[in-house]
């Protein structure tokens, strides 16, 4: 039996919470909903010996099935290459006749199936579930993914039959693709690892999940995430687009680095300068994309470069690379800038050259006077932290103007050449330790 392991079912039933709770994570979104669930997500579970078993979750069943919809062939292109499929139906619907059809048609495959009656958190005093066994399923586990009931004896026994294999899981670096809807992320995703994983549709809105897809460049593992488009708010918005929003700019604040992806087709609009400022109020190290520039001539590219001009003025002096995620163009220049960003986060720099930064920088533009008292700041020195924090020791630091905050941020960034590595500057007035 191979490492991979698929769980189907009808929409609705408790796939995604199945799949969280196996996985321990919350990767997919889970909401009372149908059809939530569209593209294929992966996890791992981990058994005893640390080793990994793949676990894929999958696009719910309707009950009209269309076999030329994009959903419902990556669904079965999943199970494919599955030889184990955990299929999933719910307490309050045990019997169904489309669940039969599609067990039915699940044989034919070949395929080793254990049956799952979630949501028996609802079941009644002396109910049975003796509908369930006219499937003819030998393995039937009862499970409340919702309350944990009965997972744990799962994960045992998947972990008996299917052994796992030895797969690190530690990533260097974690990037979260973001943008509008539409902007090309899904399409970046599938050139980036080089195979069609991410469905792509001009429909905004087909990416809901955060799904996660490993790439290995120079050595380096990252894990780059597919995100929903975080699209402009409004009245009308609803409770599935507001809980992927949250997802999404959740993925964000727990990733290393973003791509922020603009659409070369369309200008930039508000809700651009929106993400923007979400990435500017984490503090988190982005590269700015515009995606799409083959449908630009070299007029309108050099027009265009105008707006990011200025869009680059507010955002950190992030690197901004031309390309086109369907033609493959200047992907090769984007991994090499995710590969140096992502080393640049990890570097350790002296006080000593820090504080060299500090006292040109105070050189060059003086501090102003308050009440006629001069602000000192003496040494600065790097602070152990996931983001890049200079600390600044000084005196009167609270009369340190605004202003003069942003030109040292700036300041630092240039003399340590690191374009959109945000930097964060904390003041204290603690005395140089070093002497």
């Amino acid at each position: 039996m191979n490492n991979q392991i698929a769980i189907v079912g009808r929409t609705n039933v408790g796939k995604s919470l199945l799949f969280n709770k196996l996985t321990k994570q919350r990767k997919a979104l889970v909401i009372d909903l149908h059809g939530v669930t569209k593209d294929i997500n992966c996890g791992y579970l981990i058994n005893h010996e640390k080793k990994s078993i793949q676990l894929y979750d999958t696009s719910g069943f309707t009950e009209s099935i269309d076999k030329r919809d994009t959903f419902y062939n990556r669904t079965i292109e999943c199970i494919d290459k599955c030889d184990l499929i955990l299929y999933v139906i719910s307490l309050n619907n045990l019997l169904n006749s489309h669940d039969k059809q599609i067990i039915s048609d699940l044989r034919k495959k070949n395929k080793k199936i254990i049956l799952i009656i979630n949501k028996i958190d609802l079941k009644k005093k002396n109910e049975t579930i003796f509908d369930a066994f006219q499937y003819g399923i030998e393995n039937t586990f009862e499970v409340s993914a919702k309350d944990n009931n009965g997972i744990n004896e799962l994960k045992n026994y998947l972990a008996s039959i299917v052994k796992g294999k030895d797969t690190s899981h530690d990533y260097f670096k974690r990037i979260s693709i973001i943008g509008k809807p539409n902007a090309g992320k899904s399409t970046l995703i599938n050139t980036l690892i080089n195979t069609k994983r991410m469905i792509t549709s001009d429909q905004p809105g087909t990416t809901i999940d955060c799904i996660d897809h490993g790439i290995t460049y120079r050595n380096k593992r990252f894990l780059l995430i597919d995100t929903a488009g975080l699209g402009r708010k409004s009245k009308s918005r609803s409770k599935l687009s507001s809980y992927s929003m949250l997802n999404t700019l959740d993925t964000i604040k727990h990733s290393d680095i973003s791509f922020f992806l603009l659409d070369a087709s369309a200008k930039i609009s508000k809700q651009d300068k929106i993400i923007l400022e979400s990435l500017k109020s984490m503090n988190k190290p982005h590269i700015i994309i515009v995606n799409k520039v083959d449908l630009l001539n070299k007029i309108q590219i050099n027009e265009y470069r105008k707006y990011v001009e200025y869009f680059l003025n507010i955002s950190s002096n992030a690197t901004c690379i031309y390309l086109s995620a369907s033609m493959r163009k200047n992907i090769s220049q984007l991994k090499r800038e995710m590969y140096t960003l992502a080393m640049k986060l990890d570097k350790r720099y002296k006080s000593s050259l820090l504080t060299k930064i500090l006292n040109d920088a105070i050189e060059s533009h003086p501090l102003p006077m308050s009440n006629n008292k001069k602000i000192k700041l003496k040494f600065a020195q790097q602070t152990k932290s996931d983001q890049l924090t200079i600390t600044i020791h000084g005196n009167r630091i609270s009369k340190i103007p605004k202003t003069y905050d942003k030109y040292l941020c700036s300041f630092f960034t240039k003399k340590l050449s690191i374009r959109g590595v945000p930097i964060k500057i904390i003041y204290s007035k603690q005395e140089n330790p070093f002497m």
